[in-house]
């Protein structure tokens, strides 16, 4: 059966374990640490999501279709496949690609294979490499368990939320039930802005209004560990080809200064306490806001 088909968008299935361990493992090219692992895995995803049979028949006339599915030249392919072979994850036996199951492939890795995946939309015509897609969604899986930790506190603690309803209530004009119909996002993006808005104005519900951390988002430095990447600076290329790629929008946080002389140092450790000397006010900033423009599942 050919793979030639007309199709521009694919649904890839990546298993949820392999994800985690694969972002964790960072192999030494020459005198540099890289996620190679994590590149060759991904091609194998491409691969296991265009047969349900694990083979690939007839693989030397699906070469022209299968370079274009990577975005690779044809050398970069063969070396693709070469060190898929190498790995175990792909046998060639008479002109049909077989692949390893998830189980085998999980085994290599050194994991539990557990069927729980994520399905990430694929489309061929754009330059989104699968590679980068994959640091995407590892952002998205945080952000999400990020989410539902924030709705879970907010949701058991009644009294937590009904100061905040209260507090929020009184700063914006609305009513308590009309922000307790918000959905969570629509909640989440009021409290951030008043919680900006108490910092820098003041108000007596400053307190009330930083009783729960709504921002669902990372600073470098968080990345860089998740990412288990040494430097800074490789952080922040990633980050910086998410947005070229087009596959993150990065929404930029600007320091906001207090005119009333609160400190977030009061609220958090973990806010950044920012002093300007010269105007003798305090400040601080959200992370940067990131936001995915890649489609998945989980």
């Amino acid at each position: 059966m050919s793979l030639q088909k007309q199709n521009e968008t694919y649904q890839v299935k990546i298993p949820k374990a392999f994800l985690s361990a694969l972002v964790q493992r960072r192999m030494k090219v020459n005198v540099y640490e890289r996620h190679n692992l994590l590149k060759d895995y991904s091609y194998f995803f491409l691969l296991k999501s265009l047969t349900d049979s694990g083979t690939l028949h007839d693989f030397d006339n699906q070469k022209p279709f299968l370079r274009k599915y990577f975005k690779v030249t044809r050398n970069t392919f063969t070396k693709i496949i070469l060190r898929l072979m190498e790995l175990h994850l792909v046998k060639l036996e008479q002109n049909n690609l077989h692949l390893a199951n998830f189980e085998l492939a999980a085994e290599k890795l050194g994991i539990e294979f557990k069927p729980n995946y994520f399905t990430l939309n694929y489309n061929v015509t754009d330059n989104q490499t699968i590679y980068y897609l994959l640091f995407a969604l590892e952002i998205g899986e945080n952000q999400f368990k990020q989410k539902i930790a924030v709705a879970k506190k907010r949701g058991f603690n009644s009294s937590l939320q009904d100061r905040l309803n209260s507090a929020l209530s009184d700063v914006s004009g609305i009513s308590k039930i009309e922000i307790a119909k918000l959905s969570f996002d629509e909640f989440t993006k009021l409290l951030m802005l008043w919680q900006k808005q108490s910092f820098t104005i003041g108000t007596a519900h400053f307190l009330a209004l930083h009783t729960l951390r709504v921002d669902c988002n990372r600073s470098l430095q968080t990345l860089r560990q998740d990412w288990f990447v040494k430097d800074f600076r490789t952080a922040t290329y990633i980050k910086r080809k998410l947005q070229k790629l087009k596959i993150i929008t990065l929404e930029k946080s600007e320091i906001i200064f207090s005119d009333c002389g609160n400190r977030m140092i009061n609220v958090s450790k973990q806010h950044c306490d920012i002093y300007n000397r010269h105007t003798k006010q305090r400040g601080f900033r959200f992370v940067d806001q990131l936001h995915l423009n890649i489609s998945f599942t989980m």
